[in-house]
């Protein structure tokens, strides 16, 4: 596999985990699956709001949650580009 194959990898596991996420936070909210949209409706018109509203129309404390995954993303970013310079560095020595 190559770096941008590794990298590619890496992104799609952290973007299952996202996610993921979301459907343990949706199950949680409601009492039984069958039940999801009438026990949640409130989030998930608050939800579709969000959706539909630009990311820089957003207030600080809406953004932070998508900044959280940003981080996790810039993390996989930082560690493959550190694995990268590694290698490098290794072989010129």
């Amino acid at each position: 596999m190559n770096e941008k194959e590794e990298l590619l990898e890496k992104l799609a596991a952290l973007e299952h985990q996202q996610w993921s996420m979301l459907m343990a936070y949706v199950k949680s909210v409601s009492i039984a699956e069958k039940d999801i949209v009438e026990q949640s409706k409130s989030q998930w018109d608050e939800w579709r709001t969000l959706a539909n509203t630009p990311y820089e129309k957003l207030t600080e404390k809406q953004k932070e949650p998508d900044r959280m995954f940003a981080r996790d993303v810039l993390k996989v970013f930082d560690e493959t580009l550190a694995e990268k310079v590694s290698r490098r560095r290794r072989s010129k020595t």
